[in-house]
This record gives C-alpha cells, sequence and structure tokens, in this order.
C-alpha cells in the first residue's frame, strides 16, 4: 500500500477519535512491508506527537 494510501487512511483513523496506537497495531499486521522503527514514527507523527 503506498504511503499516501497508508497517510489517509491513518487520518481518517485519527480523525474518527482512535487512538493512534491501536491504528498502528492493525497496520502491523496487515502491512508486507512493515518496519516497526519507520512505521511508529509515522504513527506518532500523524497523530501530533513529536518524533
Amino acid at each position: 500500500m503506498p504511503w499516501s494510501e497508508r497517510k489517509y487512511l491513518a487520518g481518517a483513523w485519527l480523525e474518527g477519535g482512535g487512538d493512534w496506537r491501536l491504528g498502528a497495531r492493525w497496520f502491523e499486521r496487515c502491512l508486507l512491508d512493515y518496519d516497526a522503527a519507520i512505521h511508529w514514527g509515522e504513527w506518532r507523527h500523524l497523530a501530533g506527537f513529536d518524533v
């Protein structure tokens, strides 16, 4: 899944009031190219936390 689609889905999840950690865990199980260092940093960034 391209980064733009991941960002869109993550944004929709967060705007809907979803916990960023639950969204990150769901992606962790679904993505074939999962990389913990990159993935969790992206979610923290989208949720508004400093990376």
